[in-house]
């Protein structure tokens, strides 16, 4: 099971709006941990911490700092941009579950797993192997290409359905949330 804490990296100022955000989360979930990383983040433990004066981005390092507190901690991990409409709790069963915004590719806006997780752990094994050319975008480096070249049809893997987390995708006209969308 899949433990009841909520991460979010935000800069040394989060904007209102990630704040709200937040907050929202906290509300929903009275009894689970929310934890923030706010620049700087004390890296004790992370295995990849040795890449955080490397990345060209804050984007990349938000993306090596949530692999390595899932994999550290448990939980799940949101994008701070991630308006929260009902409480998560349905998603804790099983040791994780993984999202897609346009139901192909995998994203890492959103994600789930037990401590320890040996997908999460792999993800985190491949940069440790291939160190990421720095100058490519993070979306490629650490991102969402990075988890789906790593995950994506991995036997057992639990990809939520794409309307679990995006009702709509950045091309489409904006609508309500479904009843299925968290």
């Amino acid at each position: 099971m899949i433990e009841k804490i909520i991460h979010f990296t935000v800069p040394a100022r989060p904007n209102e709006t990630q704040q709200r955000n937040i907050e929202r989360a906290r509300q929903l979930h009275p009894t689970w941990q929310v934890m923030v990383w706010k620049d700087p983040v004390d890296t004790a433990g992370f295995q990849l911490a040795p890449y955080h004066e490397r990345v060209n981005s804050g984007a990349q390092l938000a993306d090596l700092i949530r692999l390595d507190v899932v994999h550290l901690h448990g939980g799940v991990y949101l994008d701070s941009d991630i308006e929260l409409c009902q409480p998560l709790d349905g998603l804790l069963d099983g040791d994780e579950f993984f999202c897609s915004e346009d139901g192909k590719a995998l994203t890492n806006a959103a994600f789930g797993a037990r401590r320890g997780q040996p997908r999460v752990q792999a993800i985190i094994d491949e940069l440790l192997r291939h160190e990421p050319d720095w100058r490519l975008p993070p979306n490629v480096t650490t991102g969402p290409e990075l988890f789906s070249r790593r995950l994506h049809r991995q036997l057992g893997l639990r990809l939520l359905p794409r309307d679990t987390f995006y009702p709509y995708n950045w091309n489409e006209p904006p609508c309500d949330p479904l009843p299925t969308t968290f």
